[in-house]
C-alpha cells in the first residue's frame, strides 16, 4: 500500500467513526461526507435554547434569577454557555454540561483555573423549582476572580451567554 492510500483509508475510517456508517468513500466523495457530519462531530443530542443573554456584548452579569422558557427537568442535560473575560483579552465562549437526573437542592460552581493554579474564576449557580419538579429558574451569582493574594468579586469575568436543554 502506498502512503497516499493509507491516508485516504484513515480519512474514510474517521468519517465512518463520526457518522456511524459502513460506507466506502472515494477521495472525491470525502469532502461531502465530512460536510454531512452533524455539528458536534456526530452527537445525537438535540440542543434547545431555554434562555439567551439579552446583552450581546456579554460585558457584565450581576447576580440574578434567569427565567427559562421551560423546565430543565424536561432534558437529560443542561448546557450553560459562558463568555470568559479577563483583563484586556477575552476568550471564546465555553460551556458546562450539567446532568439533570437529581435537581433537588442542586448548586454548582463553574470555574476556570490557570494551568499554574495561581489564578482562576468561579461563579455559583443553582436551579430553583417554581413548583414541584418544575425547575424554570436558575440563580446565577457573582463571579470571583482569585489569585495568590486576593479574591475579588467582579461580574464580568464569567458571563452566561446561553442556556440550552439537551435531549
Amino acid at each position: 500500500m502506498s502512503a497516499l492510500t493509507d491516508i485516504f483509508d484513515a480519512i474514510a475510517d474517521a468519517i465512518r467513526a463520526k457518522n456511524g456508517s459502513s460506507d466506502t468513500y472515494t477521495p472525491a466523495e470525502m469532502a461531502q461526507a465530512i460536510e454531512d457530519i452533524p455539528s458536534g462531530g456526530g452527537s445525537s443530542e438535540t440542543e434547545t435554547t431555554l434562555w439567551t443573554n439579552p446583552d450581546s456584548t456579554y460585558a457584565s452579569f450581576a447576580d440574578q434569577y434567569i427565567t427559562l422558557s421551560e423546565s430543565v427537568s424536561n432534558y437529560s442535560k443542561i448546557r450553560i454557555y459562558f463568555k470568559i473575560n479577563g483583563g484586556s483579552s477575552s476568550s471564546d465562549i465555553s460551556f458546562f454540561d450539567f446532568d439533570t437526573s437529581d435537581l433537588s437542592e442542586t448548586m454548582f460552581m463553574l470555574g476556570i483555573n490557570s494551568t499554574s493554579g495561581s489564578y482562576g474564576i468561579i461563579r455559583g449557580c443553582w436551579f430553583i423549582a417554581n413548583s414541584h419538579e418544575n425547575y424554570t429558574k436558575l440563580y446565577v451569582y457573582k463571579s470571583y476572580f482569585y489569585n495568590s493574594t486576593s479574591d475579588t468579586a467582579y461580574n464580568s469575568f464569567l458571563v452566561p451567554t446561553k442556556i440550552c436543554g439537551l435531549s
